[in-house]
């Protein structure tokens, strides 16, 4: 196992990079040099590397991952993409080792298409205390889990993290702001048949959205993803907090949803099927909090059949409710128009899935 170090100004790439004394200058020379299962690369604090485009192959194994990580003082290495579309990739193959990675307060910064891009790691791949910002930022598509952990997202003009095909996923006090773009979410996660990014945890996160120009939201779940947790996440601004697009078997709890408002169909918990291979059933919506938004609760059903749903129990949804039965159809919990005084908030008891709403206490 070697250590090798990377320093952009005082560098030298005909050194023997293994020391702080004989550091390597460019990623170009570790791309030559590719870091063997077990290796740790440190990137001095305080520099910046904006080269040509970085291309791995598969580095690291499940059981020795390589190690990315800083060194000396001042502000994180940062790698940066302003001569690069994506200024970092790792791609592995279809066969055979895919590799696996570690990162430790790193900043990521201006790619245009991605900050950093993962495609077709089989072992786990883990961000810590990293920061991600500028055009685009994160792409993992990966067999192995994920884990990305005090991470910080922001200004960036695509997802903050657009996640394919990575089961266990785990986002954990992770924080997100000024996402912008057409088409941009604070986190996607999305698949296709047989590969579905299932089994997440995004937990302890801060989504803020309230200055982007972004019209999506702030957690995506869809395309047949299934038994994720989504629970202690705070959701401001947006269409929508949390959105369940053709999924199922989704937990989630004591999540603060508010301000979603921007157009008439922006919902705190916005859940949709609408895919007859992949209907939204199981999900358990519970002890959550929407406050300003046009509606607290939406559920959208098509033609196809969705069952199974725990919906309207123990949430708290400011503005006037819909009180009665609820047996699987459509159903939503608006705000009125200018805000009733009479009804600032609601807790709302549900006897049992599909039963009658017992109680709505006004708060």
């Amino acid at each position: 196992m070697t250590t090798y170090y990377l320093d952009a100004t005082l560098g030298v790439d005909a050194a023997a990079g293994t020391s702080t004394a004989a550091p390597w200058k460019t990623l170009a020379k570790l791309v030559a040099s590719p870091p063997a299962a077990g290796d740790t690369v440190y990137l001095k604090r305080g520099e910046v590397w904006a080269e040509a485009a970085a291309e791995f192959g598969a580095v690291g194994t499940i059981a020795s991952p390589v190690t990315f990580a800083a060194y000396g003082s001042g502000a994180r290495p940062r790698i940066d993409g302003s001569k690069a579309v994506t200024p970092i990739a790792f791609y592995g193959d279809w066969a055979g080792s895919h590799g696996a990675l570690h990162f430790r307060d790193i900043t990521f910064s201006n790619g245009v298409d991605q900050s950093i891009k993962i495609q077709w790691a089989d072992g786990p791949v883990t961000f810590t205390d990293c920061d991600f910002y500028g055009a685009g930022a994160v792409l993992l598509n990966c067999s192995g889990t994920a884990t990305f952990t005090r991470c910080s997202f922001h200004d960036v003009n695509t997802d903050g993290a657009y996640i394919w095909n990575v089961p266990g996923i785990e986002f954990d006090s992770c924080s997100f702001w000024a996402i912008n773009g057409a088409t941009a979410d604070c986190i996607q996660l999305t698949g296709n048949t047989g590969a579905y990014s299932s089994g997440a945890h995004i937990h302890d996160c801060h989504f803020d959205m309230m200055d982007t120009n972004s019209p999506k939201g702030c957690i995506l779940h869809e395309n047949g993803s299934t038994a994720s947790v989504i629970e202690d996440n705070v959701c401001l601004g947006g269409n929508f907090g949390i959105a369940l697009g053709s999924s199922d078997n989704v937990t989630v709890r004591r999540n603060v949803c508010q301000w979603q408002n921007a157009e008439a169909w922006s919902s705190g918990i916005y859940i949709a099927d609408g895919d007859p291979a992949s209907t939204a059933t199981g999900h358990d919506i519970q002890d959550n909090v929407m406050v300003g938004c046009m509606n607290g609760l939406s559920y959208q059903a098509s033609v196809y059949a969705s069952t199974g749903i725990t919906i309207a129990h123990k949430n708290i949804v400011r503005g006037l409710v819909k009180l009665g039965d609820w047996s699987g159809a459509a159903q939503s919990y608006p705000v009125p128009a200018g805000g009733d005084p009479a009804w600032r908030s609601a807790v709302l008891v549900q006897a049992k899935n599909g039963g009658a709403i017992l109680a709505a206490l006004k708060l």
